[in-house]
Protein backbone atom coordinates (compact mmCIF):
# COMPACT_ATOMS: atom_id res chain seq x y z
CA UNK A 1 0.00 0.00 0.00
CA UNK A 2 1.86 3.48 -1.20
CA UNK A 3 0.89 5.13 2.58
CA UNK A 4 1.93 8.94 0.59
CA UNK A 5 -0.61 8.66 -2.02
CA UNK A 6 -3.45 7.03 0.21
CA UNK A 7 -2.54 10.27 2.87
CA UNK A 8 -2.34 12.88 -0.22
CA UNK A 9 -6.01 11.51 -1.06
CA UNK A 10 -7.05 11.85 2.29
CA UNK A 11 -6.01 15.24 3.32
CA UNK A 12 -7.08 16.57 -0.03
CA UNK A 13 -10.82 15.10 0.55
CA UNK A 14 -10.51 16.56 4.02
CA UNK A 15 -9.95 19.78 3.79
CA UNK A 16 -12.09 20.14 0.73
CA UNK A 17 -15.35 18.66 2.29
CA UNK A 18 -14.24 19.58 5.96
CA UNK A 19 -12.41 22.60 5.94
CA UNK A 20 -13.47 24.68 2.69
CA UNK A 21 -10.31 25.01 1.51
CA UNK A 22 -9.00 23.87 -1.90
CA UNK A 23 -5.55 22.49 -1.67
CA UNK A 24 -3.02 22.10 -4.51
CA UNK A 25 0.37 20.35 -4.42
CA UNK A 26 2.05 22.58 -6.68
CA UNK A 27 2.89 26.00 -6.94
CA UNK A 28 4.82 28.39 -9.42
CA UNK A 29 7.50 27.86 -6.85
CA UNK A 30 8.09 27.67 -3.19
CA UNK A 31 6.80 30.38 -0.91
CA UNK A 32 9.43 31.97 0.74
CA UNK A 33 7.35 33.28 3.49
CA UNK A 34 6.22 30.28 4.91
CA UNK A 35 9.63 29.72 6.28
CA UNK A 36 9.18 32.75 8.23
CA UNK A 37 5.85 31.95 9.64
CA UNK A 38 5.11 30.17 13.15
CA UNK A 39 3.52 26.75 12.62
CA UNK A 40 1.35 24.35 14.25
CA UNK A 41 1.80 20.55 13.41
CA UNK A 42 -0.37 17.65 14.81
CA UNK A 43 -0.08 13.85 14.10
CA UNK A 44 -1.89 10.77 14.23
CA UNK A 45 -0.25 6.87 14.31
CA UNK A 46 -1.97 3.86 12.53
CA UNK A 47 -0.79 0.78 14.19
CA UNK A 48 -0.42 -2.52 12.60
CA UNK A 49 0.90 -5.97 13.76
CA UNK A 50 4.38 -5.50 11.91
CA UNK A 51 4.28 -1.48 11.18
CA UNK A 52 3.53 1.79 12.62
CA UNK A 53 2.11 4.53 9.94
CA UNK A 54 2.60 8.06 11.24
CA UNK A 55 0.66 10.88 9.41
CA UNK A 56 1.99 14.70 10.71
CA UNK A 57 0.61 17.65 9.19
CA UNK A 58 2.12 21.17 9.33
CA UNK A 59 0.42 24.40 8.41
CA UNK A 60 1.66 27.68 8.91
CA UNK A 61 0.04 29.23 12.08
CA UNK A 62 -2.39 32.31 10.17
CA UNK A 63 -3.65 28.92 7.61
CA UNK A 64 -4.45 26.87 10.64
CA UNK A 65 -6.29 29.81 12.68
CA UNK A 66 -7.97 30.56 9.45
CA UNK A 67 -9.28 27.13 9.05
CA UNK A 68 -10.35 26.95 12.14
CA UNK A 69 -12.62 29.74 11.80
CA UNK A 70 -14.13 28.06 8.84
CA UNK A 71 -14.08 25.04 10.17
CA UNK A 72 -16.48 26.79 13.09
CA UNK A 73 -18.31 29.09 11.32
CA UNK A 74 -16.88 31.85 12.88
CA UNK A 75 -14.29 34.99 12.24
CA UNK A 76 -10.66 34.55 12.66
CA UNK A 77 -10.67 37.29 15.61
CA UNK A 78 -12.94 35.09 17.72
CA UNK A 79 -10.68 31.94 17.40
CA UNK A 80 -8.30 30.97 20.11
CA UNK A 81 -5.13 28.85 20.37
CA UNK A 82 -6.83 25.63 21.72
CA UNK A 83 -9.69 25.76 19.01
CA UNK A 84 -7.14 25.85 16.51
CA UNK A 85 -5.34 23.03 18.05
CA UNK A 86 -8.43 21.21 18.84
CA UNK A 87 -9.60 21.59 15.09
CA UNK A 88 -6.08 20.30 14.08
CA UNK A 89 -6.41 17.31 15.98
CA UNK A 90 -9.75 16.78 14.04
CA UNK A 91 -8.08 17.37 11.19
CA UNK A 92 -5.35 14.49 11.73
CA UNK A 93 -8.09 12.69 13.16
CA UNK A 94 -9.99 12.54 10.00
CA UNK A 95 -7.28 11.54 8.05
CA UNK A 96 -6.20 9.13 10.07
CA UNK A 97 -9.72 7.49 9.42
CA UNK A 98 -10.04 7.88 6.11
CA UNK A 99 -6.65 6.03 5.61
CA UNK A 100 -7.69 3.35 8.24
CA UNK A 101 -10.71 2.49 6.30
CA UNK A 102 -8.83 2.40 3.07
CA UNK A 103 -6.19 -0.32 4.63
CA UNK A 104 -9.27 -2.53 5.56
CA UNK A 105 -9.06 -2.53 9.10
CA UNK A 106 -5.59 -3.96 9.38
CA UNK A 107 -4.58 -0.89 11.81
CA UNK A 108 -5.44 0.88 15.21
CA UNK A 109 -5.85 4.36 14.97
CA UNK A 110 -4.27 6.25 17.66
CA UNK A 111 -5.36 9.96 19.58
CA UNK A 112 -4.69 12.46 17.66
CA UNK A 113 -1.83 14.74 19.21
CA UNK A 114 -0.25 18.26 18.79
CA UNK A 115 3.73 18.37 17.75
CA UNK A 116 5.50 16.04 16.18
CA UNK A 117 5.77 12.48 17.41
CA UNK A 118 8.46 11.48 19.48
CA UNK A 119 9.15 8.30 18.03
CA UNK A 120 10.02 9.88 15.22
CA UNK A 121 12.88 11.57 16.06
CA UNK A 122 15.64 9.47 14.42
CA UNK A 123 13.73 8.22 11.55
CA UNK A 124 15.03 8.91 8.41
CA UNK A 125 11.78 6.23 6.57
CA UNK A 126 9.56 9.97 6.17
CA UNK A 127 8.54 11.71 3.17
CA UNK A 128 6.75 14.60 2.95
CA UNK A 129 4.30 16.65 0.18
CA UNK A 130 3.92 20.82 0.73
CA UNK A 131 0.00 21.83 0.05
CA UNK A 132 -0.73 25.28 -1.45
CA UNK A 133 -4.27 27.55 -1.56
CA UNK A 134 -3.76 30.17 -4.68
CA UNK A 135 0.14 29.49 -4.65
CA UNK A 136 0.94 30.37 -0.99
CA UNK A 137 1.71 27.22 0.81
CA UNK A 138 -0.38 26.01 3.68
CA UNK A 139 1.99 23.88 5.20
CA UNK A 140 3.17 20.12 4.32
CA UNK A 141 1.94 16.78 5.14
CA UNK A 142 4.70 13.99 6.13
CA UNK A 143 3.94 10.48 6.16
CA UNK A 144 6.54 7.84 7.83
CA UNK A 145 6.34 4.02 7.96
CA UNK A 146 8.00 2.03 10.78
Amino acid sequence: MQWVELAKEAIFKTLEKMFYTMPELDSSGEDPSYKGKNKITSHIKLSGDNSKIFIVITLSEPSAYQMAADFMGTIVDKIKREDVEDCLKELANMVGGYCLGSAGGKYMLSLPQIGNPEELKKVEQCQSFPLFVLGEKLGEVTVCVL
